[in-house]
Formats: C-alpha cells, structure tokens, sequence
C-alpha cells in the first residue's frame, strides 16, 4: 500500500508505504514495515527529507527483537 499527497504546490511532499507478509498456514507468523515521511526539493532534482521507518516480524529470529524503528534524514535526487 502507498500513498503521497504534494502540498504547497509540490514544495512538501507527504508520503506513506506499508508491506505486510503473512503465512496462510501459520496465522501467527506474519510481519510488515511501515515508512512514513515528508520530502522536500531543494534545486534542479535534489530532494530531502524525513522518515520514519517501524519494522514488526511476529517470529523474529533468536536474540533479535519483534519491533525495530530508525529516523533517518534522506537526501536524493528525482528525475
């Protein structure tokens, strides 16, 4: 699933992803990753940004945690 909405004439833009995966045989294993942030041109095709990024797996692997989060700040280029 995403979603992105461009505010003040394109100088914000607004976005959302989210991925879910689920086994069909085993209803409690399932897990998704969520990023939601904000972009903003800065000249020519360079953008920066925000993110917020919340990982969940329902069985995670031995010694690892079921949630993980990170903010990161993005700079990029878009053609």
């Amino acid at each position: 699933m995403g979603y992105q909405h461009d505010l003040l004439d394109g100088a914000l833009r607004l976005y959302h992803r989210h991925f879910a995966v689920a086994d069909m045989q085993d209803i409690d294993d399932h897990s998704w990753r969520s990023w939601t942030g904000f972009s903003v041109p800065v000249a020519g095709g360079i953008r920066t940004g925000l993110e917020y990024e919340i990982d969940y797996d329902s069985q995670p692997a031995p010694g690892d945690e079921s949630f993980d989060h990170i903010l990161r700040a993005k700079v990029g280029y878009a053609w």
